[in-house]
């Protein structure tokens, strides 16, 4: 794996811990294949990093995070992204959310703008539980963003293999 930096990477929220009680409670066994799951479908207002900059934590909104048992996973997001501004009547098309889905070390960024849906997928393996958290921020003064319809899902696997493809 090429380790690549980004000039936002800088900027990511660290991932928490995960909450072994919780994981506890599922009573999966420590090997084979998993999926898990957690969803959000009412509406999460996204706050602006134009009202972050110069402070160290602009990404601190956490949209959705999925706790996971040690092992191999290929993970998945999805969101539906919306301008809820209620005192604009035409919508503002540049208006639009900023996210990244970071698992440990490893991320994925993506952005959508009103009505359209954001996609982010990531793999990383956890030497013990971790959390999986979409962290997100909008650009926007006037509008405000708001995600709906957050999903994230991790499915683990037995071999997981991840490797930098050039262009062309």
């Amino acid at each position: 794996m090429v380790a690549r930096t980004t000039p936002l990477a800088r900027l990511k929220h660290v991932t928490g811990r995960a909450s072994t009680a919780k994981l506890g409670k599922l009573g999966v066994s420590t090997s084979g294949t998993l999926a898990l799951s957690a969803f959000h479908d009412d509406p999460v207002v996204i706050p602006s990093i134009l009202n972050k900059l110069g402070t160290s934590s602009p990404w601190e909104m956490t949209v959705a995070h999925l706790d996971v048992p040690a092992g191999k996973y290929v993970v998945v997001a999805k969101a539906l992204a919306m301008n809820t501004s209620p005192n604009t009547y035409s919508i503002d098309e540049t208006a639009g959310v900023l996210c990244f889905l970071a698992a440990g070390v490893d991320s994925d960024a993506g952005s959508a703008t009103h009505w359209n849906t954001l996609a982010l997928t990531v793999v990383h393996v956890f030497a013990k539980p971790g959390r999986i958290e979409l962290n997100c921020t909008s650009a926007t003064v006037q509008t405000v963003m708001a995600l709906e319809h957050v999903k994230i899902t991790a499915v683990r696997v037995a071999t997981l293999s991840n490797g930098y493809v050039a262009a062309g």
